[in-house]
């Protein structure tokens, strides 16, 4: 029963996912989003994407922030851990608490990322030099690189984690939750994008698709 409700709300949240999809896109190249900042996000991001095909995947690396993943979010629910195992290989995490979040969690939040722009705040209190805090945001940008290209990557093979949530049901989350951290990380870096912005824009695109797929199909 469970299943089936998933993948009901799963294509019921189609239109959303298009409409926050054209929202994304059309508020970065709407406004002044492209920046010093964010072109060395992006830079860090390419940089990634070269040690990930020609150099090498960092597998223990990418584990260990996954089970990492799964264990904070099974803290902040309430729950404990109860054990924890990460290597090149694979890992697994043991907690007294689980749901939809804390089982997608790994594919939805670029936790080093995370971790790295948490301490932003600190940085620019030292007054850290310009020239070096641009280098810092590059960092960021790799570690925003090695989540997608990693996701991607595990995503290509049966995770029980998905398989637990449901296929599509699972897809679906993870596309408009990584969009919602994504644009939130892009904000930090950028005036000229407003994380309250986009999602009150993505709700009404995908309200109009809702609306259109009613007039469409429903005749009214």
């Amino acid at each position: 029963m469970k299943r089936l409700i998933k993948l009901f709300l799963a294509i019921l949240a189609l239109p959303l996912v298009a409409g926050f999809s054209r929202t994304f896109f059309h508020e970065i190249m709407r406004s002044n989003a492209f920046t010093v900042n964010t072109y060395f996000l992006f830079g860090g991001f390419c940089l990634y994407c070269i040690v990930h095909f020609f150099i090498k995947k960092p597998m223990f690396l990418y584990t260990f922030g996954h089970e990492l993943s799964h264990a904070v979010t099974a803290v902040l629910f309430g729950g404990k851990v109860r054990s924890f195992k990460a290597t090149e290989r694979g890992g697994s995490v043991a907690t007294t608490k689980t749901n939809v979040i804390i089982e997608l969690s790994p594919y939805i939040l670029p936790l080093y990322a995370l971790i790295l722009a948490l301490v932003i705040p600190l940085i620019r209190s030292k007054l850290v030099a310009w020239h070096i805090f641009i280098w810092y945001i590059g960092l960021v940008g790799f570690a925003v690189g090695m989540h997608i290209m990693m996701t991607l990557e595990v995503l290509k093979t049966r995770q029980p984690d998905i398989v637990k949530s449901g296929y599509l049901f699972s897809l679906a989350f993870i596309y408009l939750a990584n969009m919602v951290v994504l644009f939130a990380l892009l904000a930090i870096f950028s005036n000229g994008i407003s994380l309250a912005t986009f999602l009150k824009r993505g709700l009404i695109a995908g309200g109009d698709i809702y609306a259109w797929l009613w007039r469409e199909f429903v005749g009214l």
